[in-house]
């Protein structure tokens, strides 16, 4: 959802929902992003003319954004350390697999 609302300043619910569609249902998702302070409200409905509701991505939503970019465009490595990545700490099936996809893409 993050990326999805990355390249929009500001948008309202309705949007919101829109976006939502793509996903895995999931009621209190709108709810719960602003409690984690990821969206928060940019402007109320009160007043004279009574736009509407906008939000925005917080810095931090914005800054989660920034990064995943910035490790899937390879600008930035994956860490490989087990004290950063827990990944790398485990010796589950799926760690192992996501372990090696993480090592391959750091080498190129």
């Amino acid at each position: 959802m993050l990326l999805f609302l990355y390249d929009v300043p500001f948008f309202k619910k309705e949007e919101f929902k829109y976006y939502e569609n793509s996903m895995s249902w999931d009621k209190k998702r709108f709810k719960s992003m602003m409690d984690k302070g990821l969206i928060k409200q940019w402007r109320t409905d009160s007043g004279k003319y009574a736009r509407g509701k906008l939000y925005e991505l917080t810095h931090l939503g914005k800054s989660i954004c920034s990064i995943t970019y910035k490790k899937l465009t390879q600008e930035e490595l994956i860490s490989e350390n087990p004290r950063l990545n827990p990944i790398f700490k485990k010796e589950t099936y799926t760690d192992k697999v996501y372990r090696s996809i993480i090592e391959k893409m750091n080498a190129r």
